[in-house]
């Protein structure tokens, strides 16, 4: 059987706090969530799910901010910040965690905090893949979705049709990539290469036709 990569640091503990670069890719690097137009993300109906539950991350993980992200064609960046170590000694409920859409992970309107055995990065990327994974096969409850569109900025842009068949095929690559940005140096250059990535998409190693 062939060996898979491993994807995380060994020995690494994955609560500390600092800020760390993700990439999660689509199954087969497919172009789920839309397109790139002259240098812009447009983004169908299911890349704004996907920006969506990005953006409510630190709404249901009291020790997580976002930085700098992007939601392209088949793939997301974006740079997470743990600001906090994990507390021991708080009551949470782990189990069953990554079958658990975003929206549900609250408990008396509060965010869950997040122990061991569970380290809060995965979880965090794992809950946000199942969210969207979930919200999009919803999609699938119509025939034919209507044409819709998000643009990024002030631009309009032609919409993007979504068919039946394209939400229930969708999926994630399994695991996710992660680099943990020792520096302000390199936080400066990965935020400069996710705000390039729509312009640079051509070139990407992610990039499909």
């Amino acid at each position: 059987m062939k060996n898979r990569r491993q994807n995380r640091m060994i020995n690494f503990d994955y609560n500390s706090m600092g800020y760390y670069f993700v990439t999660i890719c689509t199954q087969d690097r497919e172009l789920f969530f839309g397109n790139v137009v002259y240098d812009e993300i447009i983004l169908n109906e299911m890349g704004k799910i996907a920006f969506d539950c990005w953006n409510e991350i630190p709404k249901h993980f009291e020790n997580i901010t976002l930085d700098e992200f992007v939601i392209m064609p088949n793939h997301v960046h974006g740079i997470v910040v743990i600001e906090n170590n994990y507390n021991q000694n708080c009551d949470v409920i782990v189990g069953g965690r990554h079958a658990c859409p975003l929206q549900s992970s609250m408990q008396n309107n509060k965010p869950i905090s997040i122990t061991r055995p569970h380290e809060l990065l995965p979880v965090v990327i794992g809950s946000y893949k199942s969210a969207v994974t979930k919200l999009i096969h919803r999609l699938s409850d119509v025939n034919q979705m209507d044409l819709k569109y998000s643009t990024v900025g002030d631009r309009h842009a032609c919409p993007l049709p979504i068919s039946r068949i394209r939400t229930t095929q969708f999926g994630w690559q399994r695991s996710y990539y992660d680099s943990i940005i020792r520096d302000e140096m390199s936080l400066h250059r990965i935020r400069a290469y996710i705000k390039n990535n729509p312009t640079n998409w051509v070139v990407d190693t992610n990039y499909r036709k």
